[in-house]
């Protein structure tokens, strides 16, 4: 069986708005000029790049990946080991946006992610993002038990 979790977006909630709306100018102005092709690609990376990670449970393995435009997945797979675990991770992220009035406009994001360790319990990487302590509780040892390893 094949998990798939979206973790964030690559650049932060308004970098990704800003990419939607260059996008879609970019496809208004196509009409008008072949040399707005530049902005729809610009736009779609900026908008639609985010990170995803992949779990495998037939196989144990694990795959990080960045989809760029959406769609480009990169990328490697971890197997994982007898000896690894998986713990829970606070993750207080804040986006900060600078608008031409030099007025900062400030995102926090407290969210919980479930991280898969090695042997020495250090982070490898996230395999999901809950908003609560408890759901991500619930994810970790739904993710062990699938992947036969235990939760810490």
């Amino acid at each position: 069986m094949m998990l798939k979790n979206k973790i964030e977006n690559s650049f932060g909630p308004s970098g990704s708005f800003a990419g939607k709306i260059v996008f879609i100018a970019g496809l208004v102005m196509l009409y008008f000029s072949w040399s707005a092709l530049f902005l729809v690609v610009l736009g779609a990376f900026i908008g639609f790049s985010h990170t995803k990670v992949f779990i495998d449970t037939e196989k144990k393995r694990v795959k990080f990946s960045n989809a760029l435009f959406g769609i480009i997945l990169t990328g490697q797979w971890i197997d994982v080991a007898a000896g690894m675990c998986t713990r829970i991770k606070k993750s207080d992220t804040v986006f900060r946006t600078f608008s031409l009035t030099n007025r900062s406009i400030s995102s926090d994001s407290n969210s919980w992610k479930v991280m898969l360790c090695d042997q020495n319990q250090k982070d490898i990487t996230p395999l999901l993002k809950a908003e609560t302590k408890s759901k991500a509780e619930e994810e970790a040892q739904k993710i062990s038990t699938l992947l036969n390893i235990f939760p810490l």
